[in-house]
This record gives structure tokens, sequence and C-alpha cells, in this order.
């Protein structure tokens, strides 16, 4: 499946250019990002070329196609975006590799491994892809790209606003102050809030006041659609590119049998939808109504980390400890050519540094 992205960004960055694909080497369905810093007012259409063959062509936003290359010969590859204004000249953007469509299986897919490392900051800041080794199942893959702890930081923070939580607020919020100001000026926050219902507080933002402001005016009602909330965070997570991580907030556990706004999700289903997506789960459970285990399950099945907090006093402590852990988060890459869909093992260590200490999910789910 390839899909295009249209990301307004900074202005010192070129005015078009590929965030998706990364590296060199591409085969069978191929997913495809490219970003602009053009005023969407002077824009005429964006066409995407492979080896000069027009795949697609959009006069507006959200621009979507699909190709997939094994309909084009192995060898030499070029994959050209050209986006076309009103008043100002044509902008282009090529992307050169390798097809390799063959050499895999018909459904290849690209699979992201979030990582946590723990160690010393000197040793943890001068990794790279070549310091990773990760297995399939027992056999090697070759890693492709990797979004090392440089990469610009996306955390969906997924809060907990039913009727229980009226009391807990002015804590949680202290706790959120304390981690916004924690990530570098480049790391992006959204807030979620639940109860019956799921619903944005606020869409992706690197401002800490404004993420502030939105924060103090979260109100608490109403039953707890965990699951819900959950899935919600993870899908929003998935359509960025980059580093990417969801934190939930809760007191409660499942409520709702269920939900009129959203499709009646699963625990396994969100689990899944994390593993499929290479999103780690952060979890924070405060109270009596908690339910550990499964908070426990979804950041150990996902590769996050779950804190079951004893009192109020302690979730300051937590944002903080999440927030420091989450700039050592690395996010790998591969192409595997297992042809199953269902659970399949992964481990991933540094061989050259096994005094790091490596957090994981330890199987994925391909669909």
């Amino acid at each position: 499946m390839l899909s295009l992205v249209l990301f307004l960004v900074s202005a010192n960055e070129p005015a078009l250019r590929f965030v998706k694909p990364q590296g060199d080497v591409f085969a069978g369905k191929t997913e495809i990002e490219v970003s602009t810093d053009i005023d969407i007012e002077e824009l005429v259409g964006l066409e995407v070329f492979v080896n000069d063959v027009s795949i697609y062509y959009g006069h507006e936003a959200p621009f979507v196609t699909s190709v997939n290359l094994s309909d084009f010969d192995e060898g030499p590859v070029v994959i050209k975006a050209v986006l076309y204004q009103f008043s100002g000249p044509d902008e282009e953007t090529v992307l050169e590799g390798r097809n390799v469509s063959s050499f895999y299986a018909e459904n290849v897919r690209l699979v992201h491994v979030p990582v946590l490392v723990e160690g010393q900051r000197e040793l943890v800041s001068k990794l790279a892809l070549r310091d990773f080794q990760l297995l399939e199942n027992g056999k090697p893959q070759k890693l492709t790209r990797a979004f090392t702890d440089q990469a610009p930081l996306f955390v969906v923070l997924v809060v907990d606003l039913s009727g229980s939580m009226k009391s807990k607020l002015p804590m949680l919020k202290r706790g959120m102050y304390s981690f916004f100001d924690m990530l570098t000026e480049h790391d992006s926050v959204q807030i979620m809030g639940f109860n019956e219902r799921v619903f944005q507080v606020i869409d992706f933002e690197k401002d800490h006041d404004i993420l502030k402001r939105r924060a103090l005016r979260l109100e608490a009602q109403g039953d707890t659609n965990l699951y819900g909330a959950l899935w919600s965070g993870i899908r929003a997570s998935a359509n960025v590119n980059g580093r990417r991580a969801v934190m939930i907030f809760t007191d409660g556990h499942q409520e709702m049998q269920n939900s009129g706004d959203l499709l009646n999700k699963s625990l396994e289903d969100c689990i899944q939808l994390a593993q499929e997506e290479g999103i780690p789960v952060y979890t924070m459970g405060v109270g009596a109504h908690i339910a550990p285990d499964v908070l426990t399950k979804i950041a150990k099945e996902t590769g996050g980390e779950s804190f079951i907090l004893k009192n109020r006093s302690t979730i300051n402590k937590a944002f903080e400890t999440l927030g420091r852990r989450l700039g050592f988060q690395f996010l790998l890459g591969y192409y595997t050519e297992s042809p199953q869909d269902g659970w399949h093992a992964v481990s991933v260590v540094c061989p050259d540094l096994p005094e790091l200490v490596l957090h994981y999910p330890s199987r994925l789910y391909f669909r």
C-alpha cells in the first residue's frame, strides 16, 4: 500500500521532501510520504512517478494512492514527486534506490519495532542502526531504517476523564505539566480524553504553554471506555512518522460493554493494533478500581512500561520518569519475508554493548 500524506514543515527544510520510504531498497507494496511547506492555496496538484511512469495525480489533500513495485522491473528505481503551483515554479524531489520485489514474498510488509534503551546516556546517544541485531522467529533480519533518539518524538497522551477522576485531576495536571517540560522543542503531544466517549482535547502540538492551557481545562464526568480510548490513541499515533508512543492514565477499568461513539474493541484488538504499527503503550493506573494485570499486559506486550501508582503523590514522579525514558526510545524497521499472518517472536540485542538493557515487544502480530 502506498500512501502519500502532505504535511506542513518548518521553513528551514526543503520545499518538498520524502519522509517515507527511507533507505534505498524497495520491494512490493511500498509506503510513501511527502512533506511540503508550500501554501495549500497555491497548490494546483501533486503527481507521483515511478521510473518516469505517472502512478497518481491529485489536486487536493489528502493525496492517497497505491502501487506495487512488483509490477516494475528489478534493479534501479526512481521515485519522483512533482508539486505544481498556481504562481510559483514546480517543485520536484527524487528518491533513488533499488527494486528487489521478486526477492520478497508478494505480501511483503515493513515492520516497525519500538525499542526502549536503558544505560549510560553517553552510550545510548551514540547508538546507530548498525549497533542493533534483530531476530524474527530466531532468524536474523536486515534492518533498513532506524529512528534514533535525535528524531522528534510524537506522544499521544490518553487521559481518563470519567467521574471518579474528579479528585485526582489537580495532581494529574501537575504531572502532565512536568512531562511537557521534559520534552524537546521538536517533540509533539496530542491529548485525548475519555469517559464513555473518546474525544480529542488538542492535536499534536509542540508549544508547552499551549499544551498546559488546554490541559488546565480538563473536567471529569461519566463512565470509563478504556479499550475504546486505547484503540483511538494507537490509531492517532499510527498516523505520524517517527518515534511514537501512547501514554494512557486511568483510575478505573473497562466499564463500557458497547460504545455508540466507537467500535466495540477488546483488549486483544488494542494490543494487536499497537504491535502491527510498532507503537509502545505506557500505562499509568492509580486507585483501587484499576485492573493492574490488564495495564501490565498492555505495556509488556507492546514494548512499553506499566506504572501502578499507590497514591496520588507518585503521579508527578511517574510522568517525570517517563519523560526521561522516552528520550531513549528507538524505532527499528525491517522488511519481513514471512508470508504467515499471526504472532511472530522477536528479539533485539546490541551485541557489542551487553551492558545496555533493551525493552521491546517480545512478539509481533502480522495481519
